[in-house]
């Protein structure tokens, strides 16, 4: 699928790889209801949206009324030469005001869905969680774990896909107790914020 890969960077020599991809075949899928884990547990969610505008990965709850959004994240790999040793990689969500809030977590897995998303890719994720669950507060990024780098090796060549969960009140399955329980979110996304996946290895 077209991915809109807007750039592929090398730095400091071979070795650094930086792939920036557009928001566009991005985006956020969300599930809302008055039962946490009827919200949490469904297979196909209410919305789903690609545009360029804020992504918010959180659960929240509001009048008795629980809302989960997940993240979905997609990368070209066709271009990136193959590693002989993928030594780190690190998940970088660059944005515009956006902030990983204190105290909470989200977590990556891998999807099964391709872009564009619909409402029914929300349950789309599998497997172990493929990153560190210390994220940077600012301009929010995270590395990824042995089974992470082996999932990226794994789909070099390839399209790669990612689930962006919150850790605590989707992966662990715990309901939020107050209004906002964020993960990740940009409030004023001007331009829309873009991940990035950064490859330190080998060739």
């Amino acid at each position: 699928p077209s991915l809109d890969i807007s750039l592929i960077s090398f730095f400091e020599g071979p070795d650094r790889i930086e792939i920036n991809a557009e928001v566009t075949p991005d985006g956020q899928i969300t599930k809302s209801g008055t039962n946490y884990t009827a919200v949490r547990d469904a297979i196909i969610a209410d919305s789903v949206d690609t545009t360029d505008i804020s992504i918010d990965i959180y659960s929240r709850v509001s009048a008795g009324n629980y809302r989960i959004k997940r993240g979905f994240f997609f990368f070209d790999l066709s271009a990136v030469p193959n590693f002989t040793y993928l030594e780190e990689a690190q998940l970088y969500v660059q944005t515009v005001a956006g902030h990983l809030d204190p105290g909470w977590s989200f977590c990556v897995q891998a999807t099964t869905a391709t872009p564009p998303i619909t409402i029914n890719d929300y349950a789309s994720f599998t497997g172990p969680i493929l990153t560190d669950l210390a994220w940077a507060s600012r301009s929010p990024r995270v590395w990824f774990n042995d089974d992470g780098r082996q999932y990226i090796k794994d789909n070099l060549g390839g399209v790669i896909g990612f689930c962006v969960r919150s850790y605590d009140f989707d992966y662990l399955a715990a309901a939020p107790a107050s209004l906002y329980q964020f993960a990740i979110h940009d409030r004023f996304a001007a331009p829309a914020i873009i991940p990035i996946l950064r490859l330190y290895g080998e060739q």
